[in-house]
C-alpha cells in the first residue's frame, strides 16, 4: 500500500513538468514562436535550413545591442534575402531584359535587387522562429511557394494590362510626330512592367495577341533610329575686321522628317591645335519647329574651332523614370552634329609713329618688332589703306628720367589703336607706360627702354589680339 501511494505521488509530480516542456517548444506554424538553447547547442534550422517543397526558408542572425530593437529587422533582412536567393528566375528569351541588356554584371544586379525589394513586397512570408544564444539573435522565415507565385502571377497579369495602354498610348503619341511624350509613355510602361523583365510578356491589345517586349522594342528602335542632327552653316568663316563675330550656328532636329520638339541638346566648342574642349549656353532645347541656337562667344583666340551640339536619350528624362537594364542600349543612340568655324586674319594697314625723346630715332624698333609679329602670327600688312580691313595705329614716345654717377634713366610710352574700317568701330585702344631703360646717356636709355622690353611688349600684343 505505501508502494501504491509512493507511484501515485511521483505521477503527480512529473506531470507538471512535462506539461511545462510542452508548452515551451516552438510552434513551427507560429509567427511569434521562440527556440531556447539547450546545453549550449543552436537550433537545428540554425545550422541547416528546413528543405520542403511547400515554403522556401532563411535564416537571419545580428548582434544584440542593449537598448536597441535594430537586430530584429537586420535578421529579418538577412532571412527575407535569403528566402530571395532561392527563388529562381529562368530569363525567356523574348523578355524584357534580353532585348536591352548587354551587361552580365547589370543582369547579376537586376536579380539581386529587383527580386529582392519588388517581389518579396507581396508579404506573403511569416516567421516560424526565433531564438537567442548570449548576444547574438536568429530567426527563421519561410514563403509558401505556391502562394508567392500565385501572388506574383496576379500583379504579373495586372501590370501587363496597364503597360499595354502607356505602349498603346505611346505609340499614338509618336505617330503625332510627340517624340517626348510618347518615349515617356514608353518609360512608364517598362517601370510597371520591370519587376517581370525576365519573362515573356503577352497581352490582349486591340483583340490581337501582342508580345510587349517586342512592342516596345520595335517603337523605341523606330524612333531612336530616325532622329538626326544637323548644324547650319556646316562651315563658318568669321573676322573682327568684317563685324560676323556675333554670329549664329543653328540646330535642326528631325525625327523621320518631322521636327523633333522639346529635345534637350548640349552645345561645345573644341579648340584645333589645343586640347581644350568646354560647353557654352545655347539653346538649351528645341523648339517647336526642331530649331536651337548658339551665338557663338568671344573666339578670336583661336584660329580654328568645332562646334558641336549633342542630345542623349539617356538626357530626355530624369533618371528615375529609365530603368536600368535600358541605359546602355539608350548610350547608343546618342546623336551629334559639329559645325567648323574658322577666324580670318584681317588685312591691316600699319602705322607706327616713334621718337626717342622728342627726335626721330635712328632705326625704327617698334615699327619692326609689331611688323614682325602680325606678319608672324598670319595677319596680312597692306601698304594702301583703300585695301586693309583695320586700321592700326602704333604710337611710341620716350622720356629722360634721373642721372646717377654716370647712369641715365629713360621711359618708354606705347599706345595701340585699331579701327575697323568699314564702320569706324574700334577694335582696342591699348596703353603700355613706364618701360625702364638704362644706358650711358638719356638717347641710349631710351632706345633700351623699347629693346630691354620686347616681351613684354609682345606679351601685351598677345593680349591685343587674342592670341
Amino acid at each position: 500500500m505505501n508502494r501504491a501511494l509512493w507511484i501515485i505521488a511521483l505521477v503527480w509530480w512529473i506531470l507538471p513538468a512535462c506539461k511545462s516542456t510542452k508548452q515551451r517548444m516552438p510552434d513551427k506554424s507560429s509567427s511569434a514562436s521562440s527556440s531556447a538553447f539547450e546545453n549550449g547547442g543552436l537550433p537545428s534550422w540554425v545550422k541547416s535550413r528546413p528543405m520542403d517543397g511547400g515554403h522556401y526558408y532563411g535564416v537571419g542572425s545580428a548582434i544584440i545591442i542593449p537598448g536597441s530593437s535594430a537586430h530584429f529587422d537586420e535578421a529579418r533582412n538577412q532571412a527575407l534575402n535569403q528566402i530571395a536567393g532561392e527563388i529562381q528566375t529562368k530569363i525567356e528569351s523574348k523578355s524584357l531584359l534580353t532585348r536591352f541588356e548587354s551587361d552580365t554584371r547589370l543582369r547579376e544586379n537586376y536579380f539581386t535587387e529587383i527580386k529582392a525589394k519588388v517581389n518579396l513586397q507581396v508579404e506573403a512570408y511569416e516567421k516560424v522562429d526565433d531564438a537567442t544564444s548570449g548576444s547574438r539573435y536568429y530567426v527563421l522565415y519561410r514563403l509558401n511557394r505556391a502562394e508567392y507565385w500565385r501572388k506574383i502571377e496576379e500583379a504579373r497579369l495586372a501590370a501587363i494590362q496597364r503597360a499595354a495602354a502607356l505602349v498603346k498610348h505611346g505609340d499614338e503619341l509618336l505617330n503625332q510626330g510627340l517624340l517626348l511624350p510618347g518615349m515617356q509613355s514608353l518609360f512608364r510602361a517598362l517601370k510597371l512592367l520591370e519587376p517581370y523583365a525576365d519573362k515573356q510578356l503577352m497581352a490582349q491589345v486591340d483583340g490581337q495577341n501582342k508580345d510587349l517586349a517586342e512592342w516596345i522594342a520595335g517603337l523605341m528602335s523606330k524612333v531612336l533610329t530616325g532622329l538626326s542632327l544637323e548644324l547650319n552653316p556646316k562651315v563658318l568663316e568669321l573676322s573682327v575686321a568684317s563685324g560676323e563675330q556675333d554670329a549664329l550656328v543653328s540646330l535642326i532636329a528631325q525625327w523621320n522628317g518631322i521636327p523633333a520638339a522639346n529635345l534637350p541638346v548640349a552645345w561645345r566648342l573644341s579648340f584645333s591645335g589645343t586640347n581644350t574642349t568646354r560647353e557654352v549656353p545655347g539653346e538649351p532645347t528645341t523648339n517647336a519647329s526642331g530649331l536651337a541656337q548658339l551665338r557663338l562667344p568671344e573666339i578670336s583666340r583661336a584660329s580654328a574651332l568645332v562646334v558641336s551640339a549633342q542630345t542623349s536619350p539617356l538626357e530626355w528624362f530624369h533618371d528615375s523614370i529609365v530603368p536600368a537594364y535600358t541605359k546602355n542600349y539608350l548610350m547608343g543612340f546618342t546623336r551629334s552634329a559639329t559645325a567648323r568655324v574658322t577666324m580670318r586674319k584681317p588685312r591691316i594697314f600699319l602705322q607706327v609713329a616713334e621718337s626717342n625723346l622728342g627726335q626721330s630715332p635712328d632705326y625704327p624698333i617698334v615699327q619692326l618688332m609689331v611688323q614682325e609679329y602680325l606678319e608672324k602670327h598670319g595677319f596680312v600688312l597692306v601698304s594702301d589703306a583703300n585695301k586693309a580691313e583695320v586700321n592700326m595705329e602704333v604710337e611710341s614716345t620716350t622720356e629722360s628720367g634721373t642721372q646717377q654717377g654716370g647712369i641715365y634713366i629713360a621711359y618708354a610710352t606705347l599706345k595701340f589703336r585699331a579701327v575697323r574700317i568699314h564702320d569706324n568701330t574700334p577694335l582696342f585702344n591699348k596703353v603700355i607706360e613706364r618701360l625702364k631703360g638704362a644706358d650711358l646717356s638719356f638717347q641710349a636709355a631710351g632706345r633700351r627702354a623699347i629693346s630691354s622690353n620686347r616681351e613684354e611688349i609682345l606679351k601685351a600684343l598677345d593680349g591685343i589680339f587674342g592670341l
